[in-house]
């Protein structure tokens, strides 16, 4: 297994502009405990929404943090401390809404672009919650805040209600709620989406028993208050959060049983494509990935984020980052795993924000060195291939082959060798996945699905040395040549 040193990503962006150059940064480390929730854009700039642990209080503060051009951060507002929740973020032009829950009080405040607040802060006491609520996300209309979460009960066994609060505008003060009863033992209301101007698409998690869940999607009329139709229940035996993305009338979602996927669901419930993506990680000793975000880019292609288990490790994570098409197809994938003073840390990865050149991923890992235990918190800037540099990048690119056979056959030509910027290849079967490994069997090239012919592709990018094309053709087999590149950087 790869141990990335933090010092070393670090020296990687120092003093460079954000549009140009890429990063990892920690944030924290030890002072506080310290979490990141989300990025959001707002005026122009890219921030951070968390909170940090005090010890000596036992309380939580709601952080908000400039991303600075260097990859570092920059403290803007602190809003409220106590038994805070993870806090939810909304912008709209040039106003900013953070909600978040307190036991059984849910708080709302607005601001400004300069971070003023508008209307003082509002607490909600929430009717029938005897314990504590939790937000999942926060949505708008023209006229209204929506505040999607459920109540958190610590009794093995309770029940545990959905709620959707709806909040005016003009007037924090003034809000309705409606909880929205389980059809099974809990119902954990984890996402919405507007599906068109008037209802949404509603993710709970239900619970049938003590081992088994159900993710349930449901369509909702927010302007008449009601349930439309339930379009699926899909079992994941997993009590985790759940995130969904609407894309080219397309309800996209993650699946956890019988294995960790992601789904494409239409209109009606039924599934258009399924990625499944438990074993992405396995030549680096990881499985049985969890998602704790998906997003749609400009695009329109699917960022997931999330954490994957460590084999050799029963409770350890790696967070990684992945990228597909809305057609189901897995463009690449990266995993990111950090240590601190040669112990391994615990990855969650929850932020995303995109950028003129590249994304902005946020986290935060669980250290363990003692009791108590520590989180620090990191940002990530990738370019669009999910890359800090090309040397990082080469480190964790997909490896997939197992579907092909290992049949030595007759698959291609060169028709240069050794090649500089370029190789010129022709193929000779209709499908063919091309990959070249590099002498540490490292895939630091990929290609899927090119048709018989003759070929130019693009590696201008890929320093000199040798390397290993190979080429698979699905259902017949491979062929592997030694391929020497010159003259590059």
């Amino acid at each position: 297994m790869r141990h990335i040193s933090i010092l070393a990503i670090l020296s990687l962006g120092l003093s460079i502009s954000l549009s140009a150059q890429n990063y990892f940064s920690t944030l924290t480390y030890k002072e506080n405990r310290s979490r990141l929730v989300s990025n959001f854009e707002f005026n122009d700039r890219h921030y951070n929404l968390g909170y940090q642990y005090f010890e000596a209080t036992f309380e939580n503060c709601i952080v908000i943090s400039k991303i600075e051009v260097d990859g570092s951060v920059s403290f803007i507002k602190n809003i409220g401390t106590g038994n805070i929740g993870d806090p939810t973020v909304l912008t709209e032009g040039e106003k900013l809404y953070i909600a978040s829950a307190i036991d059984s009080t849910v708080r709302i405040s607005e601001f400004d672009k300069f971070f003023n607040n508008l209307q003082p802060l509002v607490s909600h006491g929430l009717p029938d919650i005897d314990e504590n609520a939790v937000l999942s996300k926060m949505i708008s209309s023209s006229q209204y805040i929506f505040l999607f979460g459920y109540e958190r009960k610590n009794i093995t066994g309770a029940k545990e209600d959905a709620f959707i609060l709806r909040v005016d505008k003009s007037d924090l003060s003034k809000i309705k709620y409606k909880a929205i009863p389980p059809t099974l033992i809990r119902s954990k209301l984890h996402d919405a989406e507007w599906l068109n101007d008037s209802t949404i698409v509603v993710a709970a998690l239900e619970q049938t028993d003590i081992i088994d869940f159900f993710l349930r999607l449901d369509i909702y009329d927010l302007e008449l208050n009601k349930l439309n139709s339930t379009l699926t229940d899909i079992r994941i035996s997993s009590n985790s959060a759940h995130d969904i993305e609407i894309v080219n009338e397309q309800i996209i979602v993650n699946q956890r049983f019988p294995y960790s996927a992601l789904l494409s669901l239409d209109l009606e419930g039924n599934v258009n494509w399924e990625l499944a993506i438990d074993n992405t990680f396995e030549a680096y000793e990881s499985d049985r990935l969890s998602i704790s975000k998906i997003s749609i880019d400009s695009n329109k292609d699917i960022i997931v984020q999330g954490s994957a288990n460590r084999v050799s490790d029963l409770y350890g994570f790696n967070g990684y980052i992945m990228k597909a098409t809305n057609s189901g197809d897995l463009v690449w994938a990266r995993q990111y795993l950090e240590s601190v003073d040669n112990i391994l840390l615990d990855t969650e990865l929850k932020g995303w924000t995109e950028t003129e050149d590249g994304y902005i991923f946020s986290g935060h890992n669980t250290y363990y060195p003692a009791v108590p235990t520590y989180n620090y918190a990191w940002i990530l800037k990738t370019d669009f291939n999910g890359c800090i540099s090309d040397t990082s990048c080469s480190d964790y690119q997909l490896v997939d082959t197992e579907e092909f056979s290992e049949t030595a056959i007759n698959a291609f030509d060169l028709l240069m060798n050794p090649v500089q910027d370029a190789i010129h290849i022709n193929l000779k079967f209709t499908s063919n996945h091309i990959a070249l490994i590099d002498s540490q069997g490292r895939i630091v090239y990929r290609q899927k699905d090119y048709p018989a012919g003759k070929h130019i592709l693009d590696i201008s990018n890929i320093s000199s040395g040798i390397y290993f094309l190979r080429v698979d053709v699905a259902g017949e087999g491979n062929q592997i040549e030694q391929l020497v590149v010159e003259g590059n950087r």
